[in-house]
């Protein structure tokens, strides 16, 4: 029986906290033999796993700021890692983004544009979760969640109060 919140807090620990980073690592592990059509999906889910890694070491140790911002990086590299994997147009865009040399208007990478797409397929990856959920109500989400973090990661009177 849970007697007080440090049972409650235990209690959630080792029934839903551990057994999600058991399995995202053992995820992550995974990917390193995966069949993909691009290397650096990999490459941006692994670097989303150390992030997010990251931004819980910041936010245990209350540095909210911090943490806010490597989650943003984070959901940008696990959206981009998907969206690169089943469109060539936007794989081959952030291709040229990468190389530093080139100049190009973004079209397909850029982040709304990017976030949108990837709400239209969050019920492909798991119907279950958004089974009662619009496409449009999910983009929405997508959306606002970005615009949430973004409020901690560039200057603005949210990071000034905290």
């Amino acid at each position: 029986m849970i007697n007080n919140i440090e049972d409650i807090d235990r209690t959630i620990k080792i029934k839903f906290i551990e057994p999600l980073e058991n399995s995202c690592k053992n995820s992550v592990k995974r990917l390193k033999t995966a069949q993909v059509k691009h290397i650096e999906s990999i490459r941006l889910i692994t670097q989303a796993y150390r992030t997010i890694e990251n931004s819980e070491k910041n936010l245990n140790t209350y540095n909210f700021v911090d943490s806010y911002t490597l989650l943003r990086a984070s959901l940008e590299y696990i959206v981009m890692s998907y969206m690169i994997e089943i469109e060539e147009k936007t794989y081959n865009e952030f291709i040229i983004l990468s190389n530093n040399d080139i100049q190009l208007k973004r079209k397909f990478t850029v982040p709304t544009t990017l976030l949108k797409k990837f709400g239209k397929r969050l019920n492909k990856i798991s119907n279950i979760l958004f089974k009662n959920t619009t496409v449009k109500q999910i983009e929405k989400i997508m959306v606002d969640l970005y615009d949430i973090l973004c409020k901690y990661t560039h200057a603005s009177i949210v990071v000034s109060t905290l």
